[in-house]
């Protein structure tokens, strides 16, 4: 297969997957890409299953999954409080990965804030 992105190029991934079928298909993808050294973020709307919890999991030990995961609520088909209690219920209310995942992560690859 031919090689269409590398370290230098970010893939965002628009939605963690609406359904769970889509997370079945999108969480052994995910590991893949980053051990083939992709440079890709996925952000957290429509979560709605196991991805966010699996991925933050691995975020806690992880830092490189820490890195990828940019928070997403999807307004105003969803609801931002409930999208950003499931990022902090799930990052186990770890400040460290939920600063990364609300704002750092998104800061650094859409740079927006001065982040000196």
């Amino acid at each position: 297969m031919a090689r269409i992105a590398g370290p230098e190029i970010t893939l965002h991934l628009v939605h963690m997957g609406n359904n769970t079928s889509e997370q079945f298909y999108l969480i052994p993808r995910l590991e893949e890409w980053i051990s083939d050294g992709l440079n890709i973020v996925c952000d957290t709307s429509w979560s709605c299953g196991f991805a966010l919890r699996w991925a933050l999991n691995e975020a806690l030990t992880k830092t490189e999954y820490a890195n990828r995961i940019l928070f997403a609520s999807d307004e105003p088909w969803s609801i931002f409080e409930s999208e950003l209690s499931k990022v902090i219920y799930a990052a186990n209310s770890n400040m460290e990965i939920i600063n990364k995942i609300i704002w750092g992560n998104a800061n650094r690859v859409y740079p927006v804030w001065d982040s000196k």
